[in-house]
């Protein structure tokens, strides 16, 4: 009798366990950040691309030192967002780190571009 209940309360706690995990992750959100081009020059365009549903939300946004806060705006089909942010004229040259701020959430990429010497020219 005591063996039937200890299975039955150990069944219960792998079961409940596994019916946390998938919440958990959808708490992770925002997951990964890309910035491209990874090497970019003052007054550049630069394209950002943020994992995870809460980035899809109103009020999502990245941030850097390199460039003004820029809107995060949800790319069809999936649960990626996306922004284009011009990098400063003044910035100096050098590895910069992207924040994402989602839902309340934040991730931050360390280094995720560099900014060069130089500046945009049309040609």
């Amino acid at each position: 009798m005591r063996t039937t209940r200890a299975l039955a309360v150990a069944a219960a706690a792998v079961g409940a366990v596994g019916l946390a995990a998938p919440a958990a992750s959808a708490w992770a959100d925002p997951t990964n950040i890309v910035a491209m081009p990874s090497v970019i020059p003052r007054g550049g365009h630069l394209t950002v691309t943020v994992d995870g549903t809460s980035c899809q939300t109103p009020g999502s946004k990245i941030t850097s030192p390199a460039f003004p806060d820029t809107n995060l705006h949800q790319i069809s089909g999936g649960s990626t967002a996306s922004g284009t942010a011009v990098i400063h004229k003044h910035a100096r040259p050098g590895a910069y780190d992207i924040t994402a701020h989602c839902g309340g959430k934040t991730l931050t990429r360390p280094a995720a571009f560099t900014v060069i010497h130089g500046g945009v020219r049309g040609g």
